[in-house]
């Protein structure tokens, strides 16, 4: 006999998981495969038979176009996150569960600006990270909080 109260929850469970992986995959944006690019181009780097290539150099990974890119971001996430808790709202009417499934979110959208920000610290100058402006994970912190 299937236990009907454990099935439900299994299925609450995985049902949770997939609406917080679509929403933070939506929140990325364009980050996510920026990411996945600029790690391609720093592995061929690291490769000791292939040439080298110069990342703030190649056309989707110049400073000002990095620039943009986390600019248009911020204002995506400042502009959608408080529209999904608000539905989370009108849908779910329960605090604690609102709160736990935007922690997880906003989790993973502060993990990907980390990752962003030490790629940006170890692969361009003190000059292209001023220009480039990517949040400190600080300021990551601090946006999670008021969004």
């Amino acid at each position: 006999m299937v236990d009907s109260k454990r099935e439900v929850d299994n299925h609450l469970k995985k049902t949770c998981e997939f609406f917080i992986q679509n929403v933070s995959e939506d929140l990325f944006g364009s980050i996510k495969q920026l990411i996945i690019k600029i790690q391609a181009v720093i592995s061929m780097n690291s490769d000791a038979n292939a040439p080298k290539v110069n990342l703030n150099q190649q056309p989707f990974a110049k400073p000002q176009k990095l620039q943009d890119i986390i600019a248009e971001n911020y204002k995506h996430i400042k502009k959608k996150l408080p529209d999904i808790g608000k539905k989370m709202s009108l849908y779910l009417s329960n605090t604690e569960i609102e709160q736990i499934i935007l922690k997880r979110v906003k989790s993973s959208l502060q993990q990907l600006y980390i990752e962003m920000s030490q790629i940006i610290k170890s692969n361009y100058s003190d000059e292209e990270q001023l220009i480039i402006a990517c949040p400190a994970p600080e300021q990551i912190s601090l946006w999670m909080t008021i969004v």
